[in-house]
């Protein structure tokens, strides 16, 4: 890694900034920045001092060249200037620095990290190494972060965790509904209107799910390019070029069922989850008036459950993955779902509040 050098006029920094604002602006930049990359670089934050007609502040930005993370928070700058360092390492200091103000500013080609009686050097590395990244556009859309939060926590779960194949290692958006897929089981979710249409690779997710979490926020789609602005935070990930899954081929229509029943939705969760100490192989079925579960194996046991609901005849059993069908009651929320079943190896599909989950059967 190259190391900064005062001739190059890069490292020049001195100021004062709250310990508060410091963690979060380093922890915003942590998430982005990868701990391991062929290009060293991109482990690091790099920190900008700037004036504005509110005052000083200083910029935190990081990026795996597929996402980013622009941040700033107020600072005193006695020295304005710029210095990248790393992410995980000056983050992780932040957080155990002592409460008040702390002091930074370059010695050489070290980043001094001062608070109170604390002192610390960290190596920097050539701001002009970092890649570019791009500044939030204008006309950008106001989101519910409630209503994203619903929609991403809701369908994530069930998108792939392969990237060679991104058409489904990715969250479908397209307004008023979301998909996710891995190929085993399909989640999908409508709601009110997001006004805007992407297709979110996991770590975009992750990072819109934060944002989410937070508030309310202002979306932007470019071509390539999703921002997100969140008060003086703004993230991009880049979109996923490619075509979904004709997803509604999957979703049984609502005749095939040959079984359809109300289950209270705790119960039943309580009851898989454990059964799944026992195995993630589980079989059920409905009986009048109840849910049967059991499973086995041969080095962890034998367990069952019953749930009631209003099922009124018996249906074959059916094994399925337990972890698939939590993941489905989990998203599907509310106090009942609806479970709509047919033969044992048709899919399982399990309906509430604008969910929809599907979740291929397994021979048990």
């Amino acid at each position: 890694m190259r190391r900064g050098s005062r001739h190059q006029g890069e490292l020049e920094m001195k100021l004062t900034i709250d310990r508060a604002g410091l963690v979060r602006i380093t922890a915003a930049a942590a998430d982005v920045a990868p701990a391991k990359n062929p290009m060293p670089i991109l482990g690091s934050v790099l920190l900008t001092t700037k004036a504005t007609t509110d005052g000083h502040r200083l910029e935190a930005v990081a990026t795996d060249l597929y996402v980013s993370s622009r941040m700033h928070a107020a600072c005193d700058t006695e020295t304005p200037g710029t210095v990248a360092v790393n992410a995980k390492a000056l983050k992780d200091l932040a957080a155990r620095m002592p409460e008040g103000s702390v002091k930074l500013w370059i010695d050489g080609t070290q980043l001094i990290v001062k608070s109170g009686r604390s002192r610390y050097k960290l190596p920097t590395s050539m701001a002009s190494d970092m890649p570019p990244v791009p500044s939030a556009p204008d006309g950008m859309v106001q989101v519910s972060g409630a209503t994203l939060l619903r929609r991403l926590s809701a369908v994530g779960p069930a998108m792939s965790t392969d990237e060679s194949r991104p058409h489904i290692a990715c969250v479908m958006l397209d307004d008023t509904v979301a998909v996710g897929t891995d190929g085993h089981r399909l989640h999908k979710v409508e709601g009110g209107a997001l006004c805007f249409s992407a297709m979110l690779p996991p770590k975009g997710v992750s990072l819109l799910t934060k944002l989410a979490k937070a508030g309310d926020l202002e979306v932007g789609v470019g071509s390539d390019r999703l921002f997100a602005r969140q008060g003086d935070h703004v993230i991009t990930t880049q979109l996923v070029d490619d075509v979904f899954p004709p997803y509604a081929k999957v979703i049984p229509a609502p005749d095939a069922a040959t079984a359809v029943y109300q289950v209270p939705r705790q119960p039943l969760t309580d009851a898989l989850k454990r059964l799944g100490y026992v195995s993630d192989g589980v079989r059920f079925r409905a009986v009048a008036g109840a849910v049967e579960l059991a499973c086995e194996d041969v080095d962890t046991g034998v367990g069952s459950e019953s749930v009631d609901c209003d099922a009124t005849e018996e249906t074959p059993w059916i094994g399925i993955n337990a972890k698939y069908l939590l993941a489905a009651l989990t998203a599907a929320g509310g106090d009942e779902v609806t479970v709509r079943t047919a033969e044992p190896l048709d899919p399982v599909v399990v309906t509430g509040d604008g969910f929809v989950g599907v979740t291929m059967p397994m021979r048990i």
